[in-house]
């Protein structure tokens, strides 16, 4: 089934066209349930294979099995078939008997039928092919009104077709009493609006005063079917009472039974506001009741802390001349990383992207929505399985920028750096034609010599219109002009102008205004021919351009009153901006500082500048940008400290990575105390007594490392290779934690274990060329007579090192996994002691090192997981990982005697924390400056998240930056392993230690009502619970012997043993 489709049923996305109850819904809702009457987990007979007529009641199940549903069955031993059934006997007590009864069978694996004593009474999922996240899914099923009235046994029977934790595998099933209720579910969005609606999710209830909203609920019944009146009243902070509009609803049993939206007008007051509703029968009985609160609200604002005397700093180390960013080319040829325009490539700034071929740039917004006649993705960006994540589903194409005297394309070459790329087209008829994009201004720039340009050019193939006013300074006041006819610029008195698409095909719902800031005034400006026309009659010199709000849309109403007049904040907005282009930021050069005797990490951002010298002599303002992730990051901050050199203003900018601020000037300093411990200090156990637990801990760790040994004697290990690649990195988590059990075996087998971990290390962890037959034929066959490694130079002259990627991957995954390599080869030596290899590899390690630095950003404070932009990651899992990566050059690197080395990979180490905080902390601003049309298709997935979790990550995209879509919501959100990929003790420890505020939100077993949520149904990891929460209510010997009847794999179950060891001893973090 496909993904989106299937989760417009759900409960958590709030179409008004859904009717009748899904599957997924029924088993959601929060039900009011009585005493529960237990099944019990134990006695049920299980077979594997499908078995025709077992759901009978006077089926013989004598020879089954006899087993736990709360344990998988492959870990009881049953296995040989993908069908798993299972039987059990039971009676309905006295109590129940003639209720409404709910049967909870707990989470089941992936696909289930439940049938009492033959009648099907419930089923979920698919097969052979599952529902994404059915696993995770609570099995609750109501029973028909015949079996609730029934006395005497029954047969309980489960039909399964088994996933990865195989059939029926956590919960103890239990009956109970469903009582008749009324269950409301909240749209969350009405067409064509950019406001959240009011609902019961209080953290979503966050508004501006004044701010005109809606409520519209739904509701079904269990029960108690009927014409009722919804009343409403809404009460501000001061008290006063408002009467909201009334609703009739015919509540139907299975059916969600709808209303007109009720409209809204909030307080004016700020302060906490609620609304009270109540459901009342034709009696004037009140049959449900429930208050909703909210808040009223300014505008988020960010306090950066300043500390002048970081003025009197040193910066020794250039951290920026080796970084590419989002900026660098991303494919390869010949040895070369390279720009092929022969291949769609759309690169993003700070506030939208641009298509640079095939024939002009082509601009474009994300994460909007699906354009009347939109083009396929893979027109935009070629690289397999990212443009899903970057919001080009919905990209709102703007059109091209263009020159009718232009003549025919002959080549595009590029100059660039970490914070800029410029395009130089090179056609037939005119000499210059540069088109620069920018991470540090929010603005495009073109410097030409042609007299006409064509801005918007082609927007109306994809069926929206072009701008329909401009508005613009002449003898010094704005006045505002349709565009319907050419426009006199004579009297432009200003360097700026500004145009509005409102009113335009397809921008109904919003309006994106665009500011224009020119070197050289136009003789006219007209719509011509389906562009936005610049007539000069000379050359046009330069122009840069930018979304005057950066990437929040404007509601159609509120630009709709600019026909009337520019307002005067709009006005103030224009001025300022066209005084900061008039001397825009051009490059950044980075340098650092870093103390670990003060535990502070500093840099310094020097900036140059392009004047822009126009002919009005505009006066400019020079402003030092700040990245636009720190200013959430550091009011997030609550256990390490952030200060910048000057006073930051707040520019009121949404860009795609957090709000912008600058400080006047041309540079700026920034420090961050309480992160640079996190890199020299080593874990280190401290073995205290023995007592009873830990000797029979070892004993059993012991024989689970010695029955699996052999597989450690067979090289290469299997891991090695991943999706047919040469891919070693991918060892990790496993290769480390096998290590760190090596303090809790005999010597001699930690010495056995050590001597294969030598072999696998020195022969197949830095393997070179092709691989020999035995190795090969493990790999895809087009890689077979390949070298399993590629070694590319980038234009900054880095050499990289990595597995061979697909040729139009772009090296996504690159980065993590030679961040694991670093990590493994580090921890390795560390461990062992056997240095040599390492040392005598050095310059090899140093190339696969080279990657992370290499696609460090600006604006995310972070390396892309690629070799240039892109994305990092899905969920959080990258970002730590190439934490523990530069942790490992920086240890490797000090180890070896290289301290400018070991302080570089530091800082880059210390930086990834910083980002990783940030993609914690962008939720309210997210709400309040990027919310999501409801016409997006991306935007049911977002509700899931948003409505579920007062906090969660968001990801780093470069062209879809940080939105409430995270990849795979229904399923990685809410599951561990997007929280933290690589389960290792120092990638855990900064979570436990710098966010655990967020972090024990995350794993919170109070967020059982949310659908597919794997941290519920799954036991956690010890390792999670021990080493990153700083609270969690199960012990590690609750949480290991939970996990020990899932199909997990012998090293997971070695490593769950190995923390609830580490429990019993003393951990502590060490500089070696």
């Amino acid at each position: 089934m496909n993904r989106q489709i299937f989760f417009l049923a759900l409960l958590v996305v709030f179409s008004t066209h859904a009717v009748q109850l899904s599957d997924a819904e029924k088993m959601s809702l929060p039900y009011a349930t009585g005493k529960a009457f237990m099944l019990g987990d134990t006695g049920w007979r299980i077979h594997a294979g499908d078995v025709k007529g077992f759901e009978k009641k006077d089926f013989d199940d004598s020879s089954w099995f006899l087993g736990n549903v709360s344990r998988s069955a492959s870990g009881q031993g049953i296995s040989g078939s993908p069908w798993i059934l299972y039987r059990k006997e039971f009676s309905i007590s006295p109590e129940l008997a003639g209720k409404t009864i709910l049967l909870d069978l707990g989470f089941i694996s992936f696909y289930d039928e439940a049938y009492i004593d033959g009648m099907l009474i419930g089923s979920y999922g698919t097969y052979p092919k599952g529902i994404t996240g059915s696993s995770w899914m609570r099995r609750r099923y109501i029973l028909p009104d015949a079996l609730a009235a029934g006395t005497g046994t029954h047969t309980l029977a489960v039909r399964t077709y088994a996933g990865y934790a195989s059939g029926m595998y956590n919960g103890s099933p239990y009956l109970c009493e469903l009582k008749r209720h009324i269950y409301p579910k909240y749209i969350l969005k009405e067409p064509r609006s950019l406001q959240w609606n009011l609902s019961d999710a209080q953290h979503l209830n966050h508004f501006f005063p004044g701010t005109r909203t809606y409520l519209h609920p739904r509701f079904t019944t269990l029960g108690s079917p009927g014409t009722m009146q919804l009343q409403a009243t809404l009460q501000g902070s001061d008290g006063k009472n408002t009467i909201l509009p009334t609703r009739t609803i015919r509540l139907v049993n299975d059916e969600w039974s709808d209303c007109e939206p009720i409209p809204v007008v909030l307080p004016q007051k700020l302060g906490r506001f609620s609304v009270n509703l109540t459901l009342t029968n034709e009696h004037g009985i009140i049959s449900w009741e429930q208050t909703l609160y909210g808040r009223c609200r300014n505008r988020q604002i960010f306090e950066i802390p300043v500390d002048t005397t970081l003025t009197q700093l040193q910066f020794p180390l250039d951290v920026s001349s080796i970084a590419s960013g989002s900026f660098g080319p991303r494919h390869f040829k010949a040895g070369k990383l390279i720009h092929d325009f022969d291949i769609p490539d759309t690169r993003g700034t700070l506030a939208f992207s641009v298509r640079p071929s095939p024939k002009a740039p082509l601009i474009l917004h994300t994460h909007v929505k699906p354009m009347p006649k939109p083009i396929p993705t893979t027109e935009l960006l070629a690289a397999k399985g990212a443009t899903s994540y970057d919001g080009f589903q919905d990209a709102w194409l703007m059109g091209s920028v263009t020159s009718p005297q232009a003549g025919r394309l002959n080549a595009i070459s590029t100059v660039g750096n970490w914070t800029k790329l410029c395009y130089k087209y090179q056609y037939e008829n005119i000499r210059k034609f540069d088109f620069t994009i920018s991470a540090i201004s929010p603005a495009w720039r073109l410097e030409t010599d042609s007299e006409t340009l064509r801005i918007f050019d082609g927007i109306e193939d994809n069926g929206v219109g072009l701008p329909q006013l401009i508005a613009m300074e002449c003898d010094g006041v704005p006045l505002i002009h349709p565009l319907k006819t050419p426009l006199d610029t004579s009297k432009m008195s200003a360097n700026w102008f500004l145009v509005s698409f409102n009113g335009s095909n397809g921008f109904d719902a919003f309006d994106i205004p665009w500011l224009f800031v020119l070197q050289h005034r136009p003789a006219s400006i007209a719509i011509n021919s389906g562009a936005l026309e610049l007539d000069y009659g000379c050359p046009a010199g330069t122009i840069l351009a930018m979304p005057l709000y950066g990437v929040t849309l404007q509601e159609a109403q509120v630009t709709a009153s600019w026909s009337n007049g520019l307002p005067e904040d709009v006005i103030q907005r224009c001025r300022a901006w066209s005084r900061i282009l008039a001397n825009a930021p051009d490059t950044l050069t980075r340098k650092a500082a870093v103390d670990f005797q003060q535990d502070a990490l500093s840099y310094e951002d020097c900036f140059t500048y392009l004047p822009l010298n126009d002919e009005w002599s505009t006066i400019p303002i020079t402003i030092a940008p700040i990245a636009p992730l720190l200013p959430p990051t550091l009011m997030a901050a609550k256990h390490f400290s952030g200060a910048i050199s000057h006073p930051a203003q707040d520019l009121d900018y949404a860009t795609l990575h957090g709000p912008l601020h600058a400080v006047i000037g041309s540079k700026v300093i920034t420090q961050f105390k309480g992160l640079l411990h996190f890199i020299p200090e080593v874990r280190q156990i401290t073995l205290k007594e023995q007592n009873a637990d830990s000797v029979s801990l070892k004993k059993e760790l012991s024989s689970i490392l010695e029955k699996h040994f052999h597989i450690m004697q067979k090289h290469p290990w299997p891991d090695t290779v991943w999706r047919g690649k040469y891919v070693p990195g991918n060892q990790e988590p496993a290769f480390t934690n096998i290590l760190l059990t090596l303090p809790y075996l005999s010597n001699d087998l930690a010495q056995r274990i050590l001597d294969e971990y030598k072999k696998e290390v020195e022969n197949y962890l830095l393997y070179d060329g092709v691989p020999s037959d035995d190795f090969a034929e493990k790999l895809l066959p087009k890689l077979r007579k390949r070298p399993v490694s590629v070694s590319l130079t980038t234009p900054t002259g880095l050499k990289l090192t990595t597995f061979v990627p697909q040729e139009t991957d772009y090296g996504i995954d690159s980065c993590c996994f030679e961040a694991q390599l670093c990590y493994m080869l580090w921890s390795y030596a560390h461990h062992s002691g056997e240095w040599e290899f390492v040392k005598r590899s050095w310059p090899r390690i140093l190339e696969s090192a080279n990657l992370l630095p290499n696609a460090y950003s600006w604006p995310i404070c972070c390396s892309y997981d690629t070799f240039s932009g892109i994305r990092v990651g899905n969920g959080l899992q990258e970002t730590g990982v190439m934490h523990a990566g530069f942790c490992a050059i920086a240890r490797m690197a000090h180890k070896f005697g290289d301290i400018q080395l070991r302080d570089k990979a530091s800082y880059f180490a210390a930086m990834q924390l910083v980002a990783l905080n940030g993609a914690m902390s962008m939720n309210a601003y997210l709400r309040e400056r990027r919310p999501l049309l409801p016409e997006s298709t991306q935007n049911g997935l977002c509700e899931f998240s948003e409505y579920y979790r007062q906090y969660h990550y968001v990801e780093f995209n470069e062209n879809g930056g940080f939105t409430q879509h995270v990849m795979h919501a229904e399923d990685t959100l809410n599951s561990p392993r997007s929280f933290i990929m690589t389960t290792l003790p120092e990638i855990m420890r900064p979570y436990r230690e710098l966010f655990p505020e967020l972090t024990d939100d995350y794993f919170s077993l109070n967020y059982r009502h949310i659908p597919f949520n794997r941290c519920i149904a799954e036991p956690l990891s010890p390792d999670m619970a021990f080493y990153m929460t700083s609270k969690y209510p199960l012990s590690i010997r609750q949480l290991r012997v939970r996990r020990s009847f899932l199909p997990f794999s012998w090293q997971e179950h070695a490593n769950d043993i190995r923390v609830e060891l580490d429990a019993l001893n003393l951990i502590q973090y060490v500089i070696p």
